[in-house]
């Protein structure tokens, strides 16, 4: 790795590695310092249940062979109901797409330094001129994206960040990759070629569970939760999330050769963290935070893949462009481009959609096979209009789900939330 570069990137994860590729391609330096080793990359941060769909597939041009199995339902269960909706997608191997990504940006030029774990941002007359790593290592850029996740150690820095990470909008899940799952077990849903999730507060309080099929009879099985109220009404203060975890797996007829948790021998296990917030911004002088970093994650189904790489792209984009300048500019007024980016591309409608979020999960579980209930009969009576609506986080079209027992719940979590949305920052 040199001394100076265009941009350092900060985590090969696929928000980073999609930043460096697209600016990588115009020919800038680039690196991207990734904390992990080289011989145990993605090991450690393979923590994504990695469900997507054909639009980020067909967008970022991912291939076949980081597929482990192509999905044609949804189904999303309750406690006693559940519901079935067509709609292709894939399940990837998310080791290998984050190597894919790696060798993508390589082929473009991009250097990797793995083993390096950035500490701080490098500050110069003021600037944000570089980072620093493995101790006082130094590494100087025009730029610096940050796409280290939770960490954030330029976004949350003290003197130069833009971000908090609360602690009490952080996601926390926990994964296993299952064999010989059956997943046609009697009196549940048919989840073969299905990625499920599951509303179930005695199964993941404030949260949901799944089981995506992997294909070749094996199974991902997981759960996780936000850290609310919700979570410690329904889950108490002894709740533990792989106790939670394995005992689901340990009762649950779609794992047949479990009979006790002595039973279970994941192939892998995976574990991992973001946060459910809305950010104030996502870039400053010479900085933007993309993926995890600024929480890009879709709070609703979680969805994190897409964001993570449309976050990627769009500060690769607004980099080419303060870069391409006659005058290299890097002010925080050039930055904001890629919030305005950020918030009409890859967060858009993110107060509505916190706002069902936080509203799902404060419902109990009889609400929640009404809930499921109520989806299903739209889809007997084929308003395949409001399910797409409702699919995408339409607000309007999701309030007409809500009955008059949910308006305390719209209180509660209007009062805590209000102040968040856009027009009143």
């Amino acid at each position: 790795m040199e001394d100076e570069y265009d941009v350092v990137v900060v985590g090969a994860g696929p928000a980073g590695s999609q930043a460096a590729k697209t600016i990588g391609s115009r020919g800038y330096d680039v690196a991207v310092l990734e904390a992990e080793n080289a011989d145990d990359y993605p090991a450690q941060s393979n923590k994504s249940t990695a469900g997507s769909f054909p639009r980020m597939m067909g967008e970022f041009n991912i291939p076949d062979e980081v597929v482990m199995k192509n999905t044609g339902k949804v189904v999303l269960e309750g406690p006693d109901e559940h519901y079935t909706q067509d709609r292709v997608g894939s399940v990837l191997e998310y080791a290998d797409f984050k190597q894919y990504l790696v060798d993508e940006a390589e082929e473009r030029g991009v250097d990797f330094s793995f083993g390096s774990r950035v500490n701080a941002p490098y500050i110069e007359d003021g600037d944000v001129s570089g980072v620093k790593y493995s101790g006082d290592e130094i590494v100087r850029s025009d730029i610096v994206i940050d796409g280290s996740g939770p960490s954030a150690p330029i976004a949350q820095d003290e003197e130069v960040g833009f971000i908090e990470l609360e602690r009490d909008r952080q996601a926390v899940g926990w994964e296993y990759l299952l064999e010989d799952a059956d997943l046609d077990a009697e009196g549940h849903a048919d989840l073969n070629d299905s990625m499920m999730l599951r509303l179930d507060h005695d199964i993941a309080p404030g949260g949901y569970s799944w089981i995506f099929d992997a294909g070749d009879g094996t199974a991902k099985a997981g759960l996780c939760y936000i850290d609310t109220d919700a979570h410690r009404e329904y889950g108490g203060e002894d709740f533990n999330i792989i106790d939670s975890l394995e005992e689901w797996i340990a009762e649950d007829e779609r794992f047949p050769e479990v009979e006790a948790r002595d039973d279970i021998d994941p192939l892998e296990k995976h574990q991992g963290s973001a946060h459910i917030q809305i950010p104030d911004q996502v870039s400053a002088d010479s900085v933007m935070g993309v993926g995890d970093t600024v929480s890009s994650i879709d709070p609703l189904w979680g969805e994190g893949i897409d964001t993570a790489m449309k976050s990627g792209k769009y500060a690769g984009i607004t980099a080419l462009e303060a870069l391409g300048r006659e005058e290299t500019d890097t002010s925080a007024q050039m930055m904001k481009k890629y919030d305005r980016l950020w918030r009409n591309n890859v967060a858009e409608n993110r107060w509505e959609r916190n706002f069902m979020t936080y509203l799902m999960y404060n419902m109990d579980n009889d609400r929640y096979n009404r809930l499921i209930q109520d989806l299903d009969s739209l889809s007997d009576n084929d308003d395949q209009d409001a399910l797409r609506k409702i699919n995408q986080g339409n607000f309007t079209e999701s309030l007409k789900l809500l009955e008059l027992g949910d308006i305390p719940n719209m209180l509660k979590v209007g009062k805590d939330r209000i102040g968040k949305h856009p027009a009143l920052r």
